[in-house]
C-alpha cells in the first residue's frame, strides 16, 4: 500500500483536485485518470459549520468506503479566509468583510 498522506495544510495533495464542474469520469480521464464511478455530494451549511468547529464530515462511498473530510488545521473556527487564486494560498480577511459576505 502506498502512503499518499501529506502534511496538514499541504496544497499539493495528489488525492485532491479542484474542478470547474462535475464530469463523467467513466468517459474521461479527468481529474485523476480512468475511473469507473462518480457521485455528487453537496455539503450543506451544517456540514461547513461542523468543519469550522474542528469536526470531520464522513462520506459513505458506495456502501463500501468512507472518506473523511476535514479543514486545514491552519483555518481556525470563526476566522475568515479567502483563497488568493493566483497563488492558491489563504489570506485572512477582516471580520467585517466576512460578515458582509454572509449577508450577501
Amino acid at each position: 500500500m502506498v502512503n499518499n498522506r501529506k502534511e496538514p495544510g499541504s496544497q499539493t495533495d495528489p488525492r485532491i483536485a479542484i474542478v470547474d464542474d462535475i464530469c463523467a469520469v467513466e468517459e474521461t480521464e479527468e481529474p485523476f485518470g480512468k475511473r469507473w464511478h462518480h457521485e455528487e455530494i453537496v455539503l450543506q451549511a451544517e456540514h461547513l459549520a461542523a468543519l469550522r468547529e474542528g469536526k470531520a464530515v464522513a462520506v459513505n462511498v458506495r456502501e463500501e468506503y468512507v472518506v473523511f473530510l476535514k479543514l486545514d488545521e491552519n483555518i481556525k473556527a470563526g476566522e475568515g479566509y479567502r483563497v488568493m487564486s493566483e497563488h492558491k494560498t489563504f489570506k485572512k480577511v477582516s471580520e467585517s468583510v466576512v460578515e458582509q459576505a454572509a449577508l450577501s
